[in-house]
């Protein structure tokens, strides 16, 4: 059985139950935190608003243990991508030797073209509290 078999059938199994099943993960899921919310929010000085949790066995199920399923699930997807990732690699650093015309230089020019320099915090985060308006044609359908 090769990865992309077993990748390509685990996305479907995957987006299958998303399909049938997002209603539970974005409605009933936040309500299921109420069940073990103590109350509304904590003020924490220095940090600020923080939603609250009571500590319990029903947390533990309701609120750290789903996180920590999903991360388990995105480890093994990594897992699964990375042996084509390299393969791929490995064919691109091939055509690389024979085609002398491009390097790893101008091939990451060229694809970090559209990456912003990051200057400093102040400069990222300047106007943060603008409000961008974009017209319906720039949305994707």
């Amino acid at each position: 059985m090769s990865v992309y078999f077993f990748s390509s059938r685990i996305r479907v199994v995957c987006s299958s139950i998303l399909v049938k099943h997002k209603w539970q993960i974005f409605v009933l899921w936040p309500s299921y935190y109420y069940v073990v919310q103590g109350h509304r929010f904590g003020i924490i000085e220095g940090y600020g608003c923080r939603p609250t949790t009571y500590f319990s066995i029903a947390a533990i199920f309701i609120v750290w243990l789903p996180p920590l399923i999903l991360s388990i699930g995105a480890i093994a997807f990594a897992g699964l991508v990375l042996r084509p990732f390299i393969q791929c690699r490995i064919s691109f650093a091939t055509h690389l030797a024979t085609h002398s015309a491009l390097s790893y230089a101008i091939w990451f020019t060229v694809v970090s073209i559209p990456i912003c320099p990051w200057m400093n915090w102040a400069d990222v985060h300047s106007n943060f509290s603008r409000i961008d308006l974009y017209p319906a044609l720039f949305h994707a359908p």
